[in-house]
């Protein structure tokens, strides 16, 4: 089960960012209007599944109050502790991680079965991007023709790996990385603004990221870990020096801090600048890494030790001004290829 779902209570609120969404669909509810397939889509760290989450319970719950589910009646009870026979969460699985459409198959059935306690079933697929094809493609006709009184839920980190025959049987709700001030009074709760304040930075305004760090005590070493990938883009340190103190992230991590720091670099060049040498490096490099994370989230499984090294040594040839570096094709290609 994803992070984001590890301190849900008995009565589940739209996160404060989320309000506008869930007032709109809350609207839709009520008028009889609300899409029986919604996709939400936004980047992790933003609660989009926990949303889903919180959509699911007060859709089931018996007796809904100020627009959240109640959080005492036997529908979400049985919700809490994971039980409600009207409520299917389909998650990754196996050596691959992926939906497959054995799993698929048995939600169609689910979603064909009268409801148990009366009111709606409820399918909720996340990530909906680990569908493998046939899994995708068995789920097509449900998503154009829902039976009655069942929602689809499906959320996506990567909205673009979906196939776009699932994405338009969807009405797709985008979730926008929320501005500070929209989240840190929720992140700095109980705690200091300013130890919030750094989170937030850090995890690139993923509120959700932003408190992992704060409860898991990781705040100090992600900021080593940026501090020293600032440092190699700046020149001040050497790719091995910060293969080393990146060692500690899975690949998945690395990827997206190395993405995000050639990012902001990009962001902080000038016109001229980003035309030149350093601009053409980072962004040969950002496109490099994008690619990496491409793979891997596609499946590939190539050796992280052999990642780190070449991505960080790219980067730091690049920025060097000695050319580029090839060895990265020969661990992705071709899977990284558009």
């Amino acid at each position: 089960m994803s992070d984001e779902l590890e301190t849900l209570s008995p009565v589940t609120p739209p996160l404060p960012w989320q309000h506008a969404a869930w007032e709109r669909l809350l609207t839709s509810h009520r008028d009889g209007s609300l899409p029986h397939a919604l996709l939400l889509a936004g980047l992790p760290g933003l609660g989009c599944e926990r949303f889903a989450q919180a959509l699911a319970r007060y859709l089931l719950c018996e007796a809904p109050v100020e627009g959240m589910n109640c959080g005492h009646c036997k529908a979400c009870r049985l919700s809490a502790s994971g039980a409600h026979g009207d409520f299917l969460v389909l998650e990754p699985t196996g050596k691959g991680l992926v939906i497959s459409v054995g799993q698929v198959r048995e939600a169609i059935a689910f979603g064909t079965q009268t409801a148990s306690l009366g009111r709606c079933k409820v399918l909720l697929i996340a990530p909906a991007e680990r569908m493998n094809a046939a899994a995708a493609n068995a789920l097509l006709k449900t998503l154009e023709e829902p039976p009655a009184e069942t929602y689809l839920l499906l959320v996506t980190g990567a909205e673009s790996r979906l196939p776009a025959t699932v994405r338009s049987r969807c009405q797709v709700l985008r979730f926008p990385v929320p501005v500070e001030a929209e989240c840190l009074p929720w992140l700095a709760e109980g705690g200091d603004p300013e130890t919030a304040r750094q989170a937030l930075a850090l995890a690139a305004r993923r509120p959700l990221r932003a408190a992992a760090l704060l409860r898991e005590g990781e705040l100090a070493a992600a900021s080593r870990q940026r501090a020293a990938l600032e440092a190699l883009l700046a020149g001040r340190t050497t790719a091995p020096a910060v293969e080393v103190a990146l060692a500690e992230l899975s690949l998945e991590g690395f990827l997206e801090l190395l993405a995000r720091g050639l990012q902001d670099a990009v962001r902080a060049l000038e016109g001229p600048a980003l035309r030149g040498p350093r601009g053409h490096g980072l962004l040969a490099s950002l496109d490099e890494v994008l690619g990496a994370a491409r793979a891997v989230a596609a499946g590939a499984n190539p050796q992280p030790e052999l990642v780190r090294t070449t991505l960080l040594g790219a980067v730091e040839t690049r920025l060097g001004e000695r050319g580029g570096n090839a060895k990265l094709r020969s661990v992705f290609s071709p899977v990284t290829r558009p």
